[in-house]
């Protein structure tokens, strides 16, 4: 009986040590695994329809898809706006285009791998109400639709307007002088809550015709605020992109207005 009541036992210890060596080795956890490092690079150039952006992914796997995502909510995702920058980690550039005027976004950059889509932290950014150039360093922010078309100014007087870069400075100067006028329409203009609004200079013009689709500039000549001599002032031909020296001050032309944060 002593006998039988040892074996027993021993055959119970070793069932249970067999049990529990087979449960350690099935348990055993697998290596963790390492997600790509993403971070969003800060928004830049931003204008009333589009900024710029980007990311950064540090990682030792393989990326097949990154890019930044966005929309008006927080927390976007690839089922979202996005763009998509190739594969690979490393630093990237992304431009977003066809976004709205006076529209706040939320931004993330993303990175997608074999395990899924991991995304950095998230941006918040809000576009321009107005179109702009860039004049000089500085946005030059551009009415959305043509202020009216009318003379330069009296015809035989010198106002002292002949910086061919400085709009701001010019119309003050046309300003004082008597009748309505291209840059009195624009000293006169109070819009989207800014009453600091000028007829752009030749230089400036000439920037805007650059940009004269998406700035809907459809009229073939405009007004500059740069003078000429007693009898003739500055104006662009938006057909070509020629300006004109010799315009007579008595023409009617069309006048975009234009504004720059102070």
């Amino acid at each position: 009986m002593g006998y039988l009541f040892k074996s027993v036992c021993i055959l119970i210890a070793g069932i249970g040590l067999f049990s529990a060596c087979n449960k350690n080795k099935t348990s055993a956890s697998p290596e963790p695994q390492v997600l790509a490092d993403v971070s969003t690079i800060a928004i830049s150039g931003i204008t009333n329809n589009s900024a710029k952006s980007g990311g950064s992914i540090n990682y030792t796997g393989t990326i097949y898809a990154k890019g930044v995502c966005w929309n008006v909510n927080q927390f976007p995702s690839v089922t979202d706006f996005k763009t998509n920058n190739g594969e690979g980690t490393g630093a990237f550039v992304s431009n977003l285009t066809e976004l709205l005027p006076n529209q706040t976004y939320y931004l993330r950059a993303y990175a997608t791998d074999a395990y899924g889509t991991v995304y950095g932290n998230e941006i918040k950014f809000t576009t321009d109400v107005l179109a702009s150039v860039v004049s000089n360093g500085a946005k030059m922010y551009v009415h959305p639709t043509d202020n009216g078309a009318s003379n330069w100014g009296p015809a035989g007087e010198v106002s002292g307007a002949n910086s061919p870069a400085d709009g701001s400075a010019n119309t003050k100067a046309i300003a004082l002088l008597a009748n309505p006028h291209a840059a009195k329409v624009c000293a006169d203009l109070v819009a989207y809550g800014y009453s600091d609004w000028y007829l752009p200079s030749v230089t400036e013009l000439e920037l805007m015709y650059l940009k004269k689709v998406s700035l809907g500039m459809t009229a073939p000549e405009y007004w500059t605020s740069t003078e000429t001599d007693a009898f003739t002032a500055y104006s662009e031909n938006f057909l070509s992109g020629n300006h004109n020296s010799a315009s007579t001050k008595d023409n009617v032309y069309p006048c975009r207005c234009v504004r720059k944060d102070p």
